[in-house]
Parts: structure tokens; sequence; C-alpha cells
């Protein structure tokens, strides 16, 4: 763990009542876990969606076509 604030607090009461979260496809949710997880630990995200894709463990293309819309509407 790199930063003093402890685990990470995820409620998952906050995914099954948030509809967007909830209906998000698999891919975008997996991306959507893993961004909140580095901006725990690191800090605010880049505005930069090469790195974001490279957060979420998929294709700049990939990120883009599947995943974008669904985190950022």
């Amino acid at each position: 763990m790199q930063n003093d604030l402890g685990p990470l607090p995820i409620d998952h009461r906050d995914f099954l009542l948030n509809r967007e979260v909830k209906d998000m496809p698999p891919i975008a949710f997996k991306a959507y876990i893993l961004l909140l997880c580095e901006m725990w630990e690191n800090g605010p995200l880049p505005h930069n969606t090469e790195k974001l894709a490279e957060y979420a463990g998929v294709s700049h293309t990939i990120f883009i076509n599947k995943i974008w819309g669904w985190i950022d509407p």
C-alpha cells in the first residue's frame, strides 16, 4: 500500500444501488474498479486515455470503443 489512507473503502451497496454501474458490461466494470484502485493508491488519474487504458489493462482501442463511454458518459 502506497498511501496512509488504509484499505480502499468499497461498499457493495454503492454498486448494487447505482444503476449506471450495475448495468456496465463486465469489461467496463473491471476497468472502473481498476481505475478506482489506481486513483486510491496514486492520486488523481491523468487526462490521457492511453494511460487510463494501460491502468485498465486493455488496449487503447478497446478502452475507447468499449469502456470510455461507460465510465465517462
